[in-house]
């Protein structure tokens, strides 16, 4: 017998639980999940992941064991068939280096392994970030990273947003999101839609060329990963 999936779900915070909470409100899946708050971001994790861990192999690695040296809680006794990693971006972290970002993608490539990270690039609020549903030139959209400082990117999404809050989130709206979050993906990423390695490179050279990122919530297509068949139909069906 074949076993139902399960998902945990590690986030940052509050803001990507609400994320996660309104887009599975509209696009239910099949797999049960629990959506944990890890309290901490990309950056801090990865120096104790590497600092903690330096001659382990991944391999050898038990993920929830190692979730649990960080932050135990009782949502890591659970079994669980699959694990997401949702982060921010932050480039404007001190912390912020490419290898180790790298060395993430390397270990956390594979849901049903050690887990499959997602970045937010800059950071989750930009599952908000549309001026207009749908807008013409979103695959070229960017923003600096001298205004990351002091919230200016949630300030920014807050005030220019036709969504404003993940509230909003409808099922009008979130499949107009979802299609141009995986047609912005392929764009980048030269017609793949799941390299997020080389997503990452697109990100890294953009910033170091130009102190740019290019907005894009990737934590989104963990819906097309869990369901490529299902996705697409949907995405077929919305017209813009």
């Amino acid at each position: 017998m074949k076993h139902k999936k399960k998902l945990l779900m590690i986030c940052e915070g509050k803001s990507e639980r609400e994320l996660l909470q309104a887009v599975l409100k509209y696009y239910p899946i099949e797999a049960g999940y629990e959506i944990y708050e890890y309290k901490t971001n990309l950056h801090i994790f990865a120096q104790f992941l590497f600092t903690r861990y330096l001659n382990d192999s991944i391999d050898d690695l038990n993920m929830i064991q190692v979730l649990k040296d960080y932050r135990d809680d009782a949502v890591l006794n659970e079994k669980y068939t699959d694990i997401l990693f949702i982060f921010d971006f932050d480039p404007q972290d001190p912390r912020y280096n490419i290898i180790t970002l790298r060395k993430l993608f390397d270990m956390f490539s594979d849901s049903t392994n050690q887990g499959q990270l997602f970045i937010n690039y800059p950071m989750v609020e930009s599952a908000l970030d549309f001026n207009s549903l749908p807008e013409s030139d979103y695959n070229h959209k960017t923003y600096a990273k001298r205004l990351l400082r002091q919230n200016g990117y949630k300030n920014k999404v807050k005030m220019n947003s036709v969504i404003k809050e993940f509230k909003n989130i409808d099922d009008t709206n979130l499949y107009i999101i979802l299609k141009h979050t995986y047609l912005k993906m392929v764009y980048l990423c030269q017609g793949s839609s799941n390299d997020y390695k080389y997503l990452l490179e697109v990100e890294n050279t953009l910033l170091c060329e130009c102190d740019q990122i290019s907005i894009l919530c990737t934590c989104l297509l963990f819906l097309r990963d869990y369901n490529e068949e299902k996705f697409m139909r949907i995405l077929a069906n919305v017209a813009f």
